[in-house]
């Protein structure tokens, strides 16, 4: 999570993210900007539509928090079960 006072700052910290964490399977993101929220963005990224960034966005909104930008990643890992006997 950052401060971020513009779009195009929320963005590029997503982007950079995303960057950062290139072997995820998914950077989930949500902002809002303004004094009244004007700006209210939520991307799933690859996520079942509405089950990701959504919902990180209504915390944000819950939280009455302004001018800030939250990225989840998620990666995602395969474990097979090995028998020792």
């Amino acid at each position: 999570m950052a401060r971020v006072h513009t779009t195009e700052e929320a963005e590029a910290l997503i982007a950079r993210v995303k960057k950062e964490h290139y072997k995820a399977n998914h950077s989930v993101s949500a902002f809002q900007l303004g004094d009244h929220d004007q700006v209210q963005r939520a991307h799933d990224d690859g996520e079942p539509s509405g089950t990701a960034g959504a919902p990180m966005l209504q915390v944000l909104q819950q939280m009455q928090l302004k001018d800030v930008v939250a990225v989840t990643t998620r990666y995602l890992v395969a474990l097979s079960s090995v028998l020792v006997g």
